[in-house]
C-alpha cells in the first residue's frame, strides 16, 4: 500500500491513539508502568507488574541471547510502535541501549518524551513523530528492531519487512508481539464460521488493523528475515475477566446505536479481539526474526 491508502490508513492510526492513549493509561490497569500492552501471566510471573513487564522481559532475553552483552556492550535499538515509550525505558534500564521510537500519536511522542525526562535516560533515548514504514534512520544503523502489538497497524505487510530490514544490520534481531490469525482462520471463509468472520471484521476495523496475517504468512512475508522463534502466548492472556464480560454486554446493546466515537471503536475492537482469542481465529504469538 502506498500513496493515499497509506496515508488514510495511517491518519486512522494516528487518530486512534491520539484519542484513546489517556484513557489506555487512565483506566487501564497497566497505565502505572505506562503499559498499553497486555499483561501475560507467563511462566514465573506471579504479580500484575510482572505481568505487565513479560513480554518485554522476553524481549530482553532474546537480545542477550543473539545479541549478546560481552559482543555488543551497547545496542542501538529501534522500537517500530513505541506507545509512549515504556518498553524502551525498561530496557535501558537494564542494558545498555541506545534506542529510538517512533509513533504516529503526537500525544504519544509528548508523554514518551516526558517519560524520558523524568528518568534521567534523554541521552540514550528518543521518541520521533513518525511512520514505521519509513523511519527516519540510516540504512544498517539498528542492531534489534521490534514491534510490540504494533505490527498489526501496518497498512502493508511486506512494506514493514522492508523496512525493518533497511534499517537494521546483516544479522541484526526483529521481534513482533502481536495477534495473528490462527492456521484455521488462514484458510478463508472455510475454516471460520459466520460469527468468527464477523469478529474479525470488528476487530479490524475497531482496533484501526490493516496486516492480519497468520504466524507463518508473517514470516513468509519476511523475505529479507529467517525465522529464528515463534511462540504462542494466548493461553497466558486474561480472558473472560469481569470488565471483559460487561463490555461484552455493553457492546450487544450498543452495536444497534448510531455509536462511532474512539472509545466505542476500542470497546468494539477490544471485545471483539478476546471473542477471537477464547474461540481460537486468533492467536497471540511472539515471533523472533533474524535479519539475513
Amino acid at each position: 500500500m502506498s500513496g493515499a491508502p497509506r496515508e488514510a490508513a495511517e491518519r486512522s492510526v494516528a487518530a486512534y491513539y491520539d484519542d484513546n492513549t489517556r484513557r489506555f493509561l487512565a483506566f487501564g490497569q497497566g497505565g502505572s508502568e505506562g503499559a498499553i500492552h497486555r499483561a501475560v501471566w507467563g511462566p514465573g510471573v506471579s504479580s500484575r507488574s510482572q505481568a505487565f513487564a513479560f513480554v518485554n522481559q522476553r524481549l530482553l532475553e532474546h537480545l542477550d541471547v543473539h545479541l549478546p552483552r560481552e559482543r555488543y556492550p551497547r545496542l542501538r535499538v529501534l522500537d517500530m510502535g513505541c506507545g509512549v515509550g515504556a518498553t524502551l525505558g525498561f530496557l535501558s534500564s537494564r542494558r545498555a541501549i541506545d534506542g529510538l521510537g517512533v509513533t504516529l500519536s503526537s500525544v504519544q511522542v509528548e508523554m514518551a518524551r516526558r517519560r524520558f525526562a523524568a528518568s534521567q535516560q534523554t541521552a540514550h533515548l528518543r521518541c520521533e513523530c513518525a511512520s514505521f514504514m519509513d523511519v527516519p534512520i540510516e540504512r544498517g544503523s539498528a542492531m534489534a528492531a521490534f514491534a510490540i502489538e504494533a505490527f498489526l497497524h501496518a497498512p502493508d505487510a511486506r512494506g514493514f519487512f522492508r523496512e525493518a530490514a533497511r534499517v537494521l544490520t546483516p544479522g541484526g534481531l526483529l521481534v513482533l508481539c502481536d495477534d495473528f490469525l490462527s492456521e484455521r482462520a488462514a484458510r478463508g471463509p472455510s475454516g471460520s464460521s459466520q460469527r468468527e468472520r464477523r469478529w474479525l471484521e470488528e476487530f479490524r476495523c475497531g482496533w484501526r488493523v490493516h496486516a492480519l496475517l497468520s504466524s507463518q504468512g508473517a514470516a513468509e512475508a519476511a523475505h529479507e528475515f529467517e525465522l529464528l522463534g515463534n511462540e504462542d502466548l494466548t493461553r497466558f492472556l486474561e480472558l473472560q475477566r469481569p470488565r471483559d464480560i460487561a463490555i461484552r454486554w455493553c457492546v450487544a446493546l450498543g452495536r444497534h446505536l448510531p455509536v462511532r466515537s474512539a472509545w466505542w471503536g476500542n470497546m468494539l475492537g477490544g471485545n471483539a479481539l478476546q471473542q477471537c482469542l477464547l474461540s481460537g481465529v486468533l492467536e497471540y504469538r511472539f515471533l523472533v526474526l533474524r535479519r539475513r
